[in-house]
């Protein structure tokens, strides 16, 4: 088969990945949102936690691909650490603290901080599509840290 056609077949595969969970998305997130039903603390703590992981999901398999090509690589797993530090770290508090924010009854303003401080200076600004973004990111973030080191590279 001839390259060019393996590269179509490959993003081909990826739409197919990407269209697939977004309906699995859809799916679970309209099964654990029914407005029929009243929430007590655990069920919403329980569902911002599923959307929340199922966000840091998805940028995940935006990621996949340069995950991908990094197992076909030789050599040593290693960890970007700066990029997981200054990138992945303050994002997993933002959007962790999100979740905390309803865990503990509106008064987490340690973990909410930075929320807090934007709804002030944002009053009418709905945030919950800046968080789902924030969270898309955190999970490319995370897959996109992990790389193989050439031997050869390491040694010098």
């Amino acid at each position: 088969m001839d390259r060019n056609r393996k590269l179509w077949l490959k993003y081909a595969g990826y739409l197919a990945i990407i269209i697939l969970f977004v309906f699995i998305h859809i799916d679970i997130v309209s099964r654990i949102s029914d407005p029929s039903k009243e929430y007590d603390t655990a069920n919403m703590n329980f569902r911002i936690m599923v959307i929340i992981f199922l966000n840091v999901l998805f940028g995940a398999i935006i990621g996949l691909e340069t995950f991908i090509s990094e197992l076909n690589k030789r050599g040593a797993w290693k960890c970007n650490i700066p990029k997981l530090v200054l990138l992945g770290a303050p994002l997993l508090y933002v959007c962790i603290g999100y979740a905390l924010f309803y865990t503990f009854n509106h008064s987490a303003v340690f973990f909410t901080g930075p929320l807090s401080l934007l709804s002030l200076t944002v009053p009418n600004y709905n945030f919950s599509s800046m968080l789902q973004f924030l969270q898309i990111f955190l999970g490319y973030t995370i897959i996109t840290s992990f790389h193989k080191a050439d031997k050869e590279a390491t040694e010098e």
